[in-house]
C-alpha cells in the first residue's frame, strides 16, 4: 500500500484513471495491490459481473477526509507521475 499527495484533485485524478473532475482541491491518492479485490456492494446491470481488480485506488480529500473517487483495475497507476514523495504505508 502507497500513497502521495497531490496540490490537485484534476491533475492527480487524470494520471490515476483518466477521469476529468471539476475540482482542484488537494487530495491523497492510497493505491492498495494484491487482491483481487471484489466491489461486491457495486450497482451493475442485470446479469453483469460484479467489478474485481488487483488494484484498488482511493482518493482522498486533504481537507475533510472524505473518499472522492475509488478505482478497480488491473493496470496500476504510476504515482510518481503525481508527485516523486511516494509514500510506502506497509512499513
Amino acid at each position: 500500500m502507497i500513497a502521495v499527495a497531490s496540490a490537485d484533485h484534476q491533475a492527480a485524478e487524470k494520471i490515476v484513471s483518466g477521469d476529468i473532475v471539476n475540482d482542484h482541491a488537494p487530495v491523497y491518492v492510497v493505491e492498495m495491490t494484491g487482491g483481487p479485490f471484489t466491489a461486491k456492494n457495486a450497482s451493475v446491470p442485470p446479469g453483469a459481473a460484479t467489478p474485481q481488480g488487483n488494484v484498488l485506488t482511493l482518493t482522498v480529500n486533504a481537507l475533510t477526509f472524505g473518499v472522492t473517487d475509488v478505482s478497480l483495475t488491473s493496470n496500476v497507476p504510476d504515482l510518481t507521475q503525481i508527485s516523486s514523495d511516494v509514500v510506502d504505508l506497509a512499513q
